[in-house]
């Protein structure tokens, strides 16, 4: 059974209960079955999780797997994509070559989204594939085109993490917090620790953990105290300088 991305439901409530219902199908005497659930780590998924033994789960990290493995993985979603672009608009079978594929993987930098954007940019209608893929390949290209899905991603995470549903009032001090820590993150040329970060900043501890806890979807927050904030993809870097 598949459950993909569990973060786009509405309201935390409702995601911990699901999580909790999936979690009792382990109780079940007279069937098997194995659940997998893709999401990104937001508050709520996280929460769901603990209350389920461990026993009962397996999580799986895709930015601590082995880079090898996951650019293997993109790269077998672009030969099944460009293989349907193919048949749709009877291109060669020779196009758009391996060359061309393990450039797109390397742009990727172990991030599906990517792939899944580039994909959908050479599928658009309104032109031939093959001019959608010169379009990326350009390195002279300043049009936005092939990441505005990708900058759109970024831009609903924050107004989710960031703003949520907090009051009028509260927005401004929250926006500030934001830029404060998470623009610190984004160019400081060394990764500190969240400790770190809040010497740096001169603010309590806690409003850092409190300014991250909901960005896991685009930060790799450690669970421990030692370990340095990285970000999970350079895209995020250039969406919040060059927005």
């Amino acid at each position: 059974m598949f459950f993909g991305e569990l973060a786009v439901l509405r309201g935390d409530e409702d995601v911990q209960l699901i999580l909790g219902l999936l979690a009792e199908v382990g109780t079940l005497q007279t069937i098997q079955l194995r659940i997998l659930i893709t999401s990104r780590p937001e508050t709520p998924i996280r929460f769901g999780f603990i209350d389920i033994p461990e026993t009962a789960h397996h999580d799986f990290v895709l930015h601590n797997v082995s880079a090898h493995v996951i650019e293997h993985d993109i790269s077998t979603f672009f030969y099944h994509e460009f293989e349907i672009i193919r048949k749709r608009h009877r291109l060669s079978e020779q196009w758009p070559g391996e060359h061309v594929i393990e450039l797109l993987v390397q742009s990727s930098y172990g991030l599906f989204i990517y792939a899944a954007t580039v994909c959908r940019f050479i599928q658009q209608r309104r032109h031939h594939p093959e001019h959608c893929l010169s379009l990326i390949l350009d390195e002279e290209m300043t049009s936005p085109s092939h990441t505005e899905q990708l900058d759109k991603m970024y831009t609903q995470v924050l107004k989710d993490s960031v703003i949520g549903d907090c009051e009028d009032w509260d927005r401004s001090p929250l926006s500030e917090r934001f830029r404060n820590i998470v623009g610190s993150i984004v160019i400081l040329f060394d990764s500190l620790t969240a400790s770190s970060l809040a010497r740096l900043l001169q603010v309590a501890d806690w409003m850092v953990k409190a300014t991250l806890d909901s960005l896991h979807s685009v930060l790799d927050i450690p669970g421990d105290r030692d370990s340095p904030i990285r970000l999970l993809h350079p895209s995020f870097q250039d969406f919040i300088l060059h927005p």
